[in-house]
C-alpha cells in the first residue's frame, strides 16, 4: 500500500528534529533501501523493505 511521500523539510517540522539531521538519516536509510527519494526535490516515501521493517519494530505502521 502506498503511504503517500513527505517533504524532508515537513518530516523535520512533524519529529521535532533539525532539518540537517533528517536529511542524514533520509540518505542512510535510502541508501539501505527503507525509503526512496521520489523527485528532483527533497521528496521521500517509505519502500516495501521500510515498511517491513517498521512492521517488526513498531505495530500501528502495519498495513
Amino acid at each position: 500500500a502506498d503511504v503517500g511521500a513527505d517533504y524532508q523539510a515537513f518530516i523535520a517540522g512533524n519529529t521535532g528534529l533539525y532539518d540537517d539531521h533528517v536529511e542524514s538519516r533520509l540518505t542512510a536509510l535510502a541508501d539501505a533501501g527503507l525509503v526512496e527519494r521520489v523527485s528532483g526535490e527533497a521528496v521521500y516515501r517509505v519502500t516495501d523493505a521500510g515498511r517491513e521493517a517498521l512492521r517488526d519494530d513498531c505495530p500501528r505502521w502495519s498495513d
